[in-house]
């Protein structure tokens, strides 16, 4: 396992300080609302779920990730630490063959492929996750034509 290969854990702590993932019709809160209504004197709060609910924590970007129940919070677990190396120091576990990506950004993504788009202060109508997924160049020309 990941924290048996790390220098007494630190790798797994680590990896639980950077992703969060919350279940549906729960809440992540460190304290209750009978205890903080007692401090203010009054009654602030009427539900957990406004303390620490998905709606609160996912839209605060406090949870990563928000799933159904258990299990697929366990199958995402694993899928997060596929991405871990093995031992420290390690190569990370990078896929040799291409990735696949979305249908509008055109089939494979190779790892190694040369980022073709650049921002632009001009461009005001500019996706920033074009950076990340890639843009057609087509695309962007019809983009910059429409506005």
């Amino acid at each position: 396992s990941v924290s048996q290969q790390c220098d007494k854990g630190a790798c797994l702590v680590f990896f639980v300080l950077l992703f969060r993932l919350q279940i549906a019709k729960s809440h992540i809160i460190l304290t209750d609302i009978t205890v903080l209504n007692k401090l203010h004197g009054s009654q602030v709060y009427t539900s957990n779920d406004q303390l620490g609910g998905i709606k609160v924590m996912a839209k605060s970007g406090m949870c990563h990730l928000v799933v159904p129940d258990e299990f697929t919070a366990i199958q995402q677990m694993v899928n997060w630490l596929s991405f871990v190396p093995l031992k420290r120091g390690a190569r990370l576990p990078l896929l040799r063959q291409p990735v696949p990506t979305s249908i509008c950004a055109g089939g494979v993504d190779p790892i190694d492929r040369p980022v073709e788009y650049i921002p632009s202060r001009e461009r005001t109508n500019d996706d920033p996750r074009w950076m990340f997924t890639g843009v057609l160049s087509e695309f962007r020309k019809r983009v910059a034509n429409a506005s």
